[in-house]
């Protein structure tokens, strides 16, 4: 049987990273991320606390689980040097303590969700925080709780009524930007806007190679004030070049190809060069037996009022009494 080290998640606490692997020998101890990130903006200050390219930057370095520990370390030493955070006294101790938090350094235990899960749960107990106390009374708790629940229905209701009663509109003429207003929320799609607008405007093709029957680009990126790279902007202005191509390419297929052409590879098969068309053995060109009466004209003929007649000559416009048949008998 192999080694399957186990996880567990807590905050900052010495006690517990003692305690762990004394009792729990197979367990890693790992802090809490959302306890650290929540506290970035009140040690990093007020001014990068409203920074919003801070705050990418540093979540790109710290929650991607993709990046090894090499990258994990280049991203950090970049950020602490483009927001003067070196000297830093906490972000120092974090960084000192990475092994202990980062995902790059926990890449052989099967996490299975745990660290998203640990970090919504522990959102929600902050949101609900801010309704409830441990001084309230049952009934001032089921209050405050439906009142926190009616905050939230109504913010979920007031984004789904910006996202479908209106349409972002498009900085470019790319249908991939028209498409993604159509599948994005307007926040997210925002955030594509920008970077579809960076790849369209800041960045360009500088090579191309064909290895071994696969097209190779290389895509620089230009014109930015930190001289960064934007990958998804990179991606973007790749994924351009090739959709040019295939139109183009569709283009010429299309002037190339007749309609019958098309139809042939569609159903494998060619066309004839000589067609010939029989008449059926019988044909009726109208319609046999008699026409079905719609229930409205059953009705009316069944309601229609009948023409009454004589009883002694079975003749209308008079009765029995003034029958002249009648009055013939009568006077002989």
């Amino acid at each position: 049987m192999g080694y399957t080290p186990r996880c567990t998640i807590t905050d900052q606490d010495p006690a517990l990273k003692v305690a762990i692997p004394n009792i729990m020998p197979e367990t890693r101890h790992r802090f809490c991320m959302w306890h650290i990130t929540s506290k970035v903006g009140d040690k990093a200050g007020p001014a990068l606390a409203k920074n919003v390219e801070f705050k990418k930057a540093l979540n790109n370095a710290v929650w991607d689980e993709t990046l090894s520990a090499t990258e994990f370390e280049f991203k950090w030493a970049k950020v602490m040097q483009d927001y003067n955070l070196v000297e830093h006294r906490w972000f120092n101790q974090l960084y000192e303590a990475h092994a202990s938090w980062i995902p790059a350094y926990f890449q052989d235990i099967l996490m299975g969700g745990l660290l998203k899960t640990t970090s919504r749960s522990e959102s929600e107990n902050s949101y609900f925080g801010k309704f409830t106390n441990h001084h309230c009374s049952l009934v001032e708790f089921i209050m405050q709780y439906n009142r926190a629940i009616e905050e939230q229905r109504h913010n979920h209701a007031k984004l789904n009524a910006d996202c479908e009663g209106s349409t972002p509109e498009p900085k470019t003429p790319l249908g991939m930007e028209r498409q993604a207003a159509t599948l994005y929320t307007i926040n997210i799609f925002y955030e594509f806007q920008k970077e579809i607008w960076a790849g369209s405007f800041t960045c360009k093709i500088t090579n191309k190679t064909l290895e071994d029957g696969n097209r190779r680009y290389v895509v620089h990126e230009t014109g930015l004030a930190n001289g960064s790279e934007n990958e998804m902007a990179l991606m973007l202005t790749t994924m351009q070049q090739l959709n040019g191509k295939l139109k183009s390419a569709k283009q010429q297929a299309n002037q190339s190809t007749n309609h019958q052409s098309v139809i042939e590879s569609i159903v494998n098969a060619t066309a004839p060069t000589e067609i010939q068309i029989k008449p059926p053995n019988v044909a009726k060109n109208k319609g046999s037996g008699k026409r079905l009466k719609s229930n409205k004209e059953k009705e009316m003929e069944r309601t229609k009022k009948k023409v009454r007649t004589c009883a002694t000559c079975d003749q209308p416009g008079h009765d029995n009494r003034n029958c002249p048949e009648r009055k013939d008998i009568s006077d002989e």
